[in-house]
């Protein structure tokens, strides 16, 4: 065998080799803090022979906005970051559709703009193999390996080989980004899956309703919320209609915004049932360790079942009322009239005033229905405040 043969060759993959990175690739789902991930694409430059293998989450045509995540002993992060920040025109892979496949085996026949064709000489990455493994959104999700021009030309076999991990790599990158996701939005409500009585409903735009927890699912089975694909559906159709609006908002919103309340809407049953509220919140949920960020929208579903629950805290939390105000406000928001307020609470006619006073100038409101109708809004988010919240506490989110 000539210099050249010994040069180019190298061992085949063995079956153990290829089962134990797809074991590997596994394994790194739902890991937070990407170390599975970065020992799954150490793994794959060496399964594929390669310097390098990355992991690109990009958006068509906006290479600015691509995220990369490399492995390798010769991963070179200037390289990445040339490559995260190159110009619109030198974009060559982001035609491929979920499953294709493009073996690059030499740049300089691609007519490539000079500034692009020399960071590739500057790394050595004159052969590349790009496997494109999923498309949602807007978003498209690539695997790269590359190789010098000192190494073997890829071929149909190693085609062949990626197309087999492709399909692994996309399924556990589908789950991880479920599982991790969830362990972050799962923080944002904590006492609400416990025991308040609010049902939580995740709603985004390729995944539709997901119930996270008991309350939801009571909610749901009763009937009074319906959701068929992307659709809601309810007896009380004005409601329902005003509550899809407010999804589609809430999804629409740019994923750089912070976590909003969007509104509220009110579900009432047709079989006598207890009226439902569902408050609509907007957040985005990134995905470690890729940043790959999602608008979602979340339903906090509140038919009642919280009223024994005490809102004291809450409520001075979130309006920073007096303890006073915090007690009237809390039996307005169970039900009870105004005019019964001082015999239930021991007060005077005139001290109720002076407090309906205050908290009317607190919620900007001038009216007993204004009163009622901000309170009532803000019911389903009540439960977001642990309670032990200080009365002037911050209110913050764990997402963004």
């Amino acid at each position: 065998m000539g210099e050249q043969g010994r040069r180019h060759s190298a061992p085949a993959v063995t079956l153990q080799q290829h089962d134990e990175l797809i074991g590997r690739i596994y394994d790194a789902v739902g890991a937070e803090h990407g170390a599975g991930w970065h020992d799954v694409l150490d793994r794959l430059g060496r399964y594929t022979r390669s310097r390098t293998a990355v992991l690109e989450f990009g958006v068509a045509r906006k290479p600015a906005e691509s995220r990369f995540m490399a492995a390798g002993a010769q991963t070179d992060g200037g390289a990445i970051h040339e490559w995260e920040n190159r110009d619109t025109d030198e974009v060559i892979s982001y035609a491929l559709a979920p499953g294709q496949i493009m073996i690059r085996n030499n740049y300089k026949s691609l007519g490539l703009p000079n500034r692009f064709q020399n960071l590739l000489e500057r790394y050595s990455v004159s052969r590349s193999i790009t496997c494109a493994l999923e498309a949602e959104q807007g978003q498209q999700v690539l695997f790269h390996a590359a190789r010098s021009s000192t190494q073997p030309p890829y071929t149909r076999d190693d085609q062949a080989r990626i197309r087999t991990v492709a399909r692994h790599l996309s399924r556990a990158l589908r789950l991880h980004i479920g599982m991790v996701g969830a362990t972050q939005f799962s923080g944002l409500a904590t006492d609400l899956i416990a025991d308040f009585g609010v049902g939580l409903v995740l709603v985004g735009g390729a995944t539709g309703f997901r119930p996270l927890n008991a309350h939801a699912e009571r909610i749901l089975g009763s009937g009074v919320i319906r959701f068929t694909g992307q659709t809601v559906a309810a007896d009380d159709w004005n409601g329902a209609q005003k509550l899809q609006a407010l999804l589609h908002q809430a999804l629409q919103m740019p994923v750089a915004d912070p976590a909003c309340h969007v509104g509220a809407a009110r579900l009432v049953s047709a079989s006598g049932g207890p009226v439902c509220h569902v408050g609509v919140k907007s957040l985005t949920i990134e995905t470690a360790p890729f940043r790959l960020q999602r608008r979602y929208a979340m339903l906090y579903c509140d038919d009642g079942r919280s009223a024994d629950r005490d809102l004291l805290p809450a409520l001075r939390a979130l309006y920073d009322f007096t303890p006073a105000e915090a007690r009237i406000a809390q039996q307005v928001l169970r039900g009870v009239e105004l005019s019964a307020l001082p015999d239930r609470l021991g007060i005077r006619h005139t001290t109720l005033r002076f407090h309906l006073e205050s908290i009317y100038d607190k919620l900007n409101v001038r009216t007993k229905g204004g009163m009622i109708a901000a309170l009532a809004r803000g019911l389903p988010f009540l439960g977001d405040l642990p309670a032990d919240l200080p009365a002037r506490g911050p209110v913050t989110d764990t997402i963004r």
